[in-house]
């Protein structure tokens, strides 16, 4: 990719990395479960809805946001864009998790073979496998991470930069996956966006003069 490219967004690339760094560490010098045991402290009625929330925008709300977004506010192409970043998120989430690594457990499974207590809602459902890469982090990082590079202002840039970072650490807060689970869902995410904007909008891979309108002005 040319060097402009990445140039013009390098403060949404080196918060990520930065993130991608800390986490790295994180999963290096800390044994395996021990993120999760810190948040599980602050586990309570206040918390959990608030990170509840954050983690459905890894799920339909996540599409909502953006795609509405890009309908009121951009060309066509970044619409189809979209579409191209959240059909490529559904198939590789699906290879990784269900081809590639079929047997990851989740870390519920983890801590009771470590005979470890985890205070958890049971209302909330835990699940038991295809821990790895975070397919909630990953779609949240594709769909917020896309809405970033395409965003103009830098206060929408940040904006969907911190709503994707939300998304990553819910799922971490909620015992749902670890923190290389969601570092692999960060890289595999912001991976499918930057390649989908690199073609479509960058290269400006839909030439035709109808994918460069808006369909609604004012």
């Amino acid at each position: 990719m040319e060097e402009g490219f990445f140039y013009k967004r390098r403060l949404l690339y080196v918060l990520w990395l930065l993130c991608v760094i800390f986490g790295s560490i994180v999963v290096i010098a800390t044994n395996k479960g021990d993120t999760i045991q810190f948040f599980n402290q602050f586990y309570n009625d206040i918390t959990v809805p608030i990170f509840t929330f954050f983690t459905h925008l890894g799920e339909w709300v996540g599409i909502l946001i953006p795609f509405l977004y890009f309908l009121f506010f951009k060309p066509l192409k970044y619409q189809i864009g979209f579409i191209m970043v959240a059909l490529a998120t559904l198939v590789l989430v699906y290879f990784f998790k269900q081809i590639v690594y079929p047997d990851a457990i989740r870390p519920i499974v983890f801590f009771e073979q470590q005979l470890v207590d985890i205070v958890n809602r049971p209302e909330i459902s835990l699940n038991r496998q295809h821990t790895f890469p975070s397919g909630h982090t990953t779609a949240g990082f594709a769909y917020f991470f896309y809405a970033a590079l395409c965003a103009d202002k830098r206060f929408f840039q940040l904006l969907f930069l911190g709503l994707a970072f939300m998304v990553g650490l819910s799922r971490i807060f909620l015992i749902q996956h670890f923190v290389s689970d969601v570092v692999a869902g960060s890289v595999l995410g912001v991976a499918i966006a930057s390649v989908v904007y690199y073609f479509v909008i960058h290269k400006n891979g839909f030439k035709a003069s109808v994918f460069n309108k808006k369909l609604f002005y004012g």
